[in-house]
């Protein structure tokens, strides 16, 4: 099985991470080789379908759901599978796409930054608050990776809070 010069198996990491032993960590990735598409972008597309609407591979280990990217990741990249913190990023932008050389581990937060710079869905997030604030960059509070709310807002209504607090006393 070629996996490229770049790619090293970390399977000591992983046996003790996780339950996966050496037999399963080959079945996934032969897996993982035997259901792709190479794009001419480089992408190794998971062919097997999907797990969700917006396209990301997955399939079924021992009755657990897991993406193919997070696979991939874990299997190239050293991902804890267990750490749900972690995401796992596309630099493609590609749903679909496992090659780690296009993938990096990040936060929820790193991901929807990477999306507002990117452009990807951007219709679906809001610029400017109620109050007509630019929500971006500096002004841009991002609430666990969620949620997105503008800093400046944020900041006058914990002074309106204080203001009320300290009145009462």
């Amino acid at each position: 099985m070629e996996h490229g010069k770049s790619y090293k198996l970390h399977e000591r990491q992983i046996s003790a991470q996780c339950k996966f032993d050496s037999c399963l960590l080959d079945h996934i990735e032969r897996q993982l080789f035997l259901y792709r598409n190479i794009t001419k972008e480089d992408c190794w597309e998971w062919t097997r379908g999907s797990d969700s609407s917006a396209g990301y591979g997955g399939i079924y280990i021992d009755k657990e759901k897991y993406r193919i990217s997070r696979l991939s990741a874990m299997l190239y990249l050293g991902l804890d599978i267990k750490n749900s913190k972690i995401w796992i990023c596309h630099t493609c932008d590609n749903p679909p796409c496992f090659n780690p050389k296009h993938l990096y581990l990040g936060t929820a937060k790193t991901n929807r930054i990477d999306q507002l710079n990117s452009g990807i869905r951007e219709a679906d997030y809001k610029l400017e608050c109620k109050y007509g604030h630019q929500m971006l960059g500096d002004n841009l509070y991002i609430q666990d990776g969620v949620g997105r709310s503008c800093k400046t807002c944020r900041r006058e209504k914990a002074v309106a809070y204080q203001r009320k607090k300290n009145s009462n006393l």
